[in-house]
């Protein structure tokens, strides 16, 4: 149950209107986020019904140096029911439209990576996203950085993409006894995560919302208006005359690349338990609750 019981309280508080997700402002949304961050941080690996077995397994299989499971997927806009767990669909994520671009849905995207060693998720961005990044197995190393702005004007000769000057944080490593990694809009929303361990893979859970691709609020750019995932490379310490003044913080220019070659992904099966019949076991409380609150139901009916 740990499993539904995140993905439902997910689902629930990415489902309040934009405006009223404020983390900073909204006592009641942050109380709710709160909730959520508990209850992942609870999870292991047996609620995906993962074993080390599976990961020693997953460490040598396959072509690819990630392995992604999709749990709540955009493409449909649904809960996923469970598959065999033997059925590995050793499908390539190519290196330009990344597994981490996932196609349009109004909500949240739930997903598992599984980094082998030595491997790493480039350097990324979640705009305008909030993020919760839960590690079940192994080590990760998470260097995050928060954007501040896009640089204005031409970029420098000798590079041709546009910059981005970033607070750079500590390097934070975390494992599954760590507490969940939370990002949102301005916060530690771009992120290099690697597997630095010669021997364990590393398997965290990443829940996001709402999804790349979804539209941007108050956009009405077809390209630019939504949430495309940017890749970056680190040119180095940004200028004095360009960094906020009276901060004690260490600012980074980041430059947008094109999906390194060396990063792909191959999908595994989800094989967790079924999301879809919790759906109608929790939809069917709900309406007996409501019921019951109107004087049609009584607690025995409940119970049944």
């Amino acid at each position: 149950m740990a499993l539904q019981n995140v993905v439902w309280k997910a689902l629930e508080l990415f489902s309040h209107p934009p405006e009223q997700q404020d983390i900073r402002n909204n006592r009641a949304f942050s109380a709710e986020l709160s909730h959520l961050i508990h209850l992942l941080s609870g999870l292991q690996l047996t609620d995906l019904r993962l074993t080390p077995e599976k990961m020693e397994w997953l460490k040598s299989a396959g072509h690819a140096p990630v392995w992604y499971m999709s749990i709540v997927d955009a493409q449909d806009d649904q809960m996923l029911d469970s598959e065999d767990e033997d059925q590995e669909d050793e499908k390539d994520a190519n290196n330009d439209e990344s597994s981490l671009e996932k196609a349009p849905a109004s909500v949240m995207t739930v997903a598992a990576f599984a980094v082998k060693p030595g491997a790493r998720l480039p350097i990324h961005d979640h705009p305008k996203m909030y993020g919760l990044l839960k590690v079940v197995h192994g080590e990760a190393t998470v260097q995050s950085y928060s954007s501040v702005r896009c640089l204005a004007g031409t970029p420098p000769e000798g590079h041709s993409m546009p910059q981005l000057m970033a607070e750079k944080h500590e390097v934070t490593v975390v494992t599954a006894r760590s507490d969940p990694l939370l990002l949102h809009k301005n916060h530690q929303d771009i992120h290099e995560i690697v597997n630095n361990s010669e021997t364990t893979v590393c398997l965290f859970i990443d829940i996001l919302s709402p999804p790349y691709h979804f539209r941007l609020p108050d956009s009405s750019d077809t390209r630019h208006g939504h949430r495309y995932i940017t890749y970056y490379r680190e040119l180095g310490p940004a200028s004095p005359a360009v960094c906020p003044t009276g901060a004690d913080k260490v600012y980074v220019i980041l430059e947008g690349i094109k999906c390194p070659k060396e990063y792909k992904t191959q999908h595994i099966a989800y094989t967790g338990p079924s999301l879809i019949k919790e759906q109608a076991t929790h939809q069917r409380e709900r309406n007996a609750v409501a019921m019951m609150n109107e004087g049609g139901m009584n607690e025995e009916a409940l119970e049944k």
